[in-house]
């Protein structure tokens, strides 16, 4: 919880950033360290203002290694909000495995809906709920490759990527 100060700093940063200038971010203190700063974007410090902690919404989805590590950082919110609203009352993975993938597959679709009507975004739903059924039904066999070449999955990442640029 803001202290009134904090609320009346975060209004006046509020209005200098809106009014200075197009990207409008805001300075804040960060809790427990008075001298340092770090930007926070409008939405969440309006947010803040009014005693409401939004919570984090993108985790570096392009560092992700895979396209279930992509949406896993993704709009964090609204696949909460899908798995909660569309991929568990469709049945989620109870179902066996082939719902599953149709489940997964329909949520994606919904999600492509959900941004618009056109059909570009709907063809967009439908070659991620694809591409994502594929991930999944390959884990097994992305492993025993692995296991056959002896690669450390644990060891591959963004970072090892970066090397070979």
């Amino acid at each position: 919880m803001l202290s009134l100060p904090h609320r009346l700093h975060l209004i006046g940063r509020f209005l200098i950033s809106v009014s200075g200038s197009n990207h409008s971010t805001v300075l804040l203190p960060h809790k427990g360290h008075r001298n340092r700063r770090r930007v926070v974007s409008t939405s969440l410090s309006i947010g803040l203002f009014f005693n409401v902690e939004l919570p984090f919404n993108f985790n570096s989805p392009y560092k992700a290694t895979s396209i279930m590590d992509f949406w896993d950082r993704w709009h964090i919110t609204l696949t909460k909000f899908f798995t909660k609203y569309v991929y568990i009352p469709l049945g989620g993975n109870r179902r066996g495995t082939i719902r599953t993938y149709v489940n997964v597959w329909l949520v994606f679709l919904i999600s492509g809906l959900w941004h618009g009507a056109a059909y570009t975004y709907i063809a967009w739903g439908m070659l991620n709920g694809i591409f994502m059924v594929l991930e999944q039904m390959t884990v097994n066999l992305r492993g025993k490759i692995c296991a056959f070449f002896k690669v450390d999955k644990s060891r591959f990442s963004y970072r090892s990527l970066k090397r070979w640029r």
